[in-house]
Formats: structure tokens, C-alpha cells, sequence
């Protein structure tokens, strides 16, 4: 795989050989496609039924009960009923970390500033948690600005 430059002097000068190594071999590897499934459209049970009965196999990931990768397409998820009725988003696993860390408990807020404007706020709940906003002004970033 071929770097930026910047990116390449970046890796050097920080970190050993090998470990460059590893690392850009990491950047070419084929990841299997993820998705997260949305408990409030569908129990879990029901979604991953729906996809298997479409074809789709899945496996959970160890870290997260509501997380799985496939080796079907993206194209190939879009097009399940699961997809189209939002009860699962397709979402890479490094995305679905944050929200995980953050440990936020129903009854807070959570002003996700970086979150698609496809998915509304009941969508980004977890299991009954917090309330996720994600409508950016420019007004609600001014005052958010001196905390970050």
C-alpha cells in the first residue's frame, strides 16, 4: 500500500519499523462489512432471524451484544427488510466505540455533534439510554466552542 507522504514520514518518525509495517498492512486489509442492530425498531432476536432467513450470516462481536460483521456486501445489506425498516444500521465497529466509552445512563443527554443527520434522536438510543442530539447550529457550537 502507498502512503501519503505525510503520513509516511508521520509513521516513521514515530514508531519502529516493524510496527510501520503492520500498520500499513493494516490500511490495505479488506474489513468484513459491520452493522449494529437498533433494538427499538425490532428485538434483536427478530432482526438477526429476518437477516438469516434473507441469507445473511452474521457473527456477534464479543464486546457488544448489538454488533456484527458479515462477509456480504454493503449493497447486499441494503437491500434486507432489516435495512430498510432501520433496524439495523450499517456502522463500522471503530464508530460504535465512543458511544460504548462514554457510558452515558438514561435520563442524560448527549450532544453528538458529529452523528448523520439520517439517523433521528430516538434512533441513537441504546437499549432505552440517553438521548443523542445531533442538530448542529451555530449558535449550540459557540457555546459548546471553549469546552473542547
Amino acid at each position: 500500500m502507498i502512503l501519503p507522504e505525510f503520513l509516511s514520514r508521520e509513521l516513521t518518525a514515530q514508531y519502529p519499523p516493524q510496527t510501520v509495517e503492520e500498520i500499513m498492512q493494516g490500511y490495505g486489509a479488506v474489513r468484513p462489512v459491520s452493522f449494529r442492530v437498533n433494538p427499538l425498531r425490532a428485538p434483536r432476536e427478530q432482526t438477526l432471524r429476518s437477516l438469516s432467513e434473507e441469507g445473511i450470516a452474521q457473527e456477534g462481536v464479543r464486546w457488544y451484544q448489538d454488533a456484527f460483521v458479515t462477509r456480504d456486501t454493503e449493497q447486499t445489506l441494503k437491500n434486507t427488510r432489516a435495512y430498510r425498516s432501520g433496524a439495523i444500521y450499517l456502522q463500522s465497529l471503530s464508530s460504535m466505540l465512543p458511544p460504548l466509552a462514554l457510558g452515558a445512563e438514561a435520563g442524560e443527554s448527549v450532544l453528538d455533534m458529529t452523528a448523520a443527520r439520517r439517523q433521528n434522536d430516538a434512533d441513537r438510543r441504546f437499549d432505552g439510554g440517553p438521548r443523542v442530539d445531533h442538530r448542529v447550529r451555530k449558535r449550540r457550537g459557540q457555546i459548546f466552542a471553549p469546552c473542547v
